[in-house]
C-alpha cells in the first residue's frame, strides 16, 4: 500500500453548507447525519474518499463555485484515491484561533491497521470568512493499493476534534479494493 499524508497549502472555502440544523444539500434541505458526515454542538465534519487526482484544483475555486468530487467506491490496485476531511462552524479561541486535530486510520479488510496517525493538526489559525462555510482540513491522505495488498473493503476512519469546543466527531467511510 502506498500512502502519503499531504498537507494542503492553499485552502479556500466553498459555498455555505451548514445551517443552524446541520449539513444541508445544494437545495438547502437538511441532510441527516451518517457515518461519514456528523454535526455535534454546532460543529460539523465530513469525510470523503475521492478518485479525483485534481481535487486541489477543484477545491481552489471562488467561493461561489461548489466543487464536485467522485466518491471512491470500487477501485483497482494502483488507482489513487484521496481522503478529504471537511469541516464547518469550528469554535475559535478568545484570540480568534481555530485549533482542530485529527486521528486518521486506514483499516485493511482483515481489521489490521494500514495507517494510524494520531493528533495531527487539521487546522490551526484564524478562519477568513464565515465560520459556517465549508472548509477543507490541511491533511489529505493519498492511498493506492499495491499488488500484495488484500482485496476487499477498506475503511477510512477520522476523529475530527475541535479543541476549543472540546467536541470530537468520529467519521468513517469505505471503498472496495479489487
Amino acid at each position: 500500500m502506498k500512502r502519503r499524508v499531504l498537507f494542503a497549502a492553499s485552502l479556500l472555502l466553498a459555498g455555505a453548507a451548514l445551517g443552524q440544523q446541520g449539513w444541508r444539500d445544494a437545495k438547502g434541505e437538511p441532510v441527516a447525519d451518517s457515518g461519514s458526515r456528523r454535526t455535534k454542538d454546532g460543529f460539523a465534519g465530513s469525510l470523503s474518499v475521492v478518485t479525483d487526482a485534481d481535487w486541489a484544483r477543484k477545491w481552489n475555486t471562488p467561493s461561489t463555485t461548489v466543487p464536485s468530487f467522485h466518491e471512491a467506491r470500487d477501485i483497482a490496485k494502483g488507482e489513487r484515491v484521496f481522503a478529504l476531511i471537511f469541516f464547518a462552524n469550528p469554535l475559535p479561541s478568545a484570540q480568534g484561533v481555530v485549533d482542530l486535530r485529527c486521528d486518521i486510520d486506514i483499516v485493511r479488510p482483515d481489521g489490521s491497521a494500514a495507517l494510524h496517525q494520531a493528533d495531527l493538526p487539521c487546522w490551526h489559525g484564524p478562519i477568513r470568512g464565515p465560520l459556517s462555510n465549508t472548509y477543507l482540513s490541511q491533511p489529505v491522505v493519498e492511498f493506492s493499493g499495491d499488488p500484495p495488498d488484500p482485496v476487499g473493503d477498506w475503511r477510512v476512519r477520522v476523529v475530527l476534534k475541535d479543541s476549543t469546543r472540546q467536541t470530537a466527531l468520529p467519521l468513517e467511510t469505505s471503498f472496495h479494493l479489487h
